[in-house]
């Protein structure tokens, strides 16, 4: 008989701990993950480029360390937006109750110092660019995010400081390569110019919420014209790489897979600028999502051998699109403005 008072109480607590899980992964987005590391290892394989032997163990540190600021990123990022999300996007995490803002804000912090950790295994150079990494995820959504182009700019510079972080654990210092800055470069110019879609989706939410981003202050147009162009002088610089670097035949696959596709989403985004939608955005972000990581992926194949940087590459782009299409539409956009069809 005593048994019974306690099955509910049971059953209770694990749909509790599973809707608190859920939360994390959600606050994750596992179908971004897999990018920021990629880029390290990107420039750890630039930094190589057929002339010297990549240090597979530090690379994983890079990997690692990248990826740990990732997560913080999100953590951080969701717990400074809270009062924006709660208007805007009130299904996320924190506004609807599932994860508590200090516990976002502790999982953040955490997160950087393992960052840092995992960063000093690698090398001590690594450790400099991993504190500024740290210092740039706070400030992106503490000051910069709301401050139109600024912004997209400082969020691509934490992919460009993730492609010399990489870079580090083969040359072990800070003064890196032409090629790994011009690298670098185009991780800045390419994922500002998602950053700027990703503004471009939020428009309505960032409006409401006082936020100064480029499609508020200037129209979707004039944000749709910047990422194009950015994506395009991304493109130049990665055939600048490949060019200067002798670059394979993955190396060219790869990239044109992932400049072509974007190329196309961009211009299409342009066209339909005028009747544009969250929906609309969602899915091209989705789109520059996947092929990002065929962009990271080509300059792998530098330092690493190709049929393995490919096959991983594939391997990721499946888990992308699956969990994008089982966890993304929801995070990003209210269940009533889906059914509503509202912009």
């Amino acid at each position: 008989m005593s048994l019974f008072p306690i099955a509910p109480s049971f059953h209770r607590s694990f749909w509790t701990a599973r809707s608190r899980l859920f939360a994390h992964v959600q606050t994750w987005r596992v179908y971004t993950l897999w990018y920021p590391g990629s880029i390290a290892v990107a420039g750890a394989g630039t930094a190589a480029a057929g002339h010297a032997t990549v240090p597979v163990g530090l690379v994983a540190f890079a990997w690692a360390s990248v990826t740990a600021g990732w997560l913080a990123a999100h953590y951080l990022g969701d717990f400074l937006d809270r009062e924006l999300d709660a208007i805007a996007k009130p299904q996320r995490p924190i506004p609807s109750g599932r994860l508590s803002p200090k516990e976002a804000l502790s999982a953040g912090i955490v997160l950087l110092v393992v960052s840092v950790t995992f960063a000093w295994l690698a090398t001590p150079a690594a450790a400099v660019i991993a504190v500024a990494i740290c210092a740039g995820i706070w400030s992106y959504s503490a000051l910069f995010k709301s401050r139109g182009i600024l912004g997209n700019l400082v969020r691509g510079l934490l992919s460009a400081f993730a492609c010399g972080l990489g870079a580090t654990t083969v040359t072990g210092e800070l003064a890196l390569p032409g090629t790994v800055l011009a690298l670098a470069a185009a991780f800045l110019l390419h994922d500002t110019s998602t950053n700027l879609i990703g503004a471009m989706r939020d428009v309505v939410g960032d409006r409401s919420g006082g936020y100064g981003t480029v499609p508020v202050r200037h129209g979707l147009k004039i944000a749709a014209r910047a990422a194009i162009a950015l994506y395009g002088a991304s493109a130049v610089l990665v055939v600048a790489v490949g060019w200067h670097t002798r670059g394979g035949p993955g190396f060219w696959v790869l990239g044109g897979i992932a400049l072509s596709l974007g190329i196309v989403v961009l211009s299409g985004l342009h066209r339909i600028a005028d009747q544009f939608s969250p929906e609309t955005a969602l899915r091209s972000h989705s789109v520059l999502v996947v092929a990002r990581l065929a962009l990271a992926a080509s300059p792998c194949t530098l330092g690493f051998p190709t049929p393995l940087v490919v096959a991983v590459a594939v391997v990721l782009s499946v888990v992308t699109v699956v969990t994008q299409r089982v966890l993304r539409q929801h995070h990003e956009i209210p269940a009533h403005h889906c059914a509503k069809g509202l912009p």
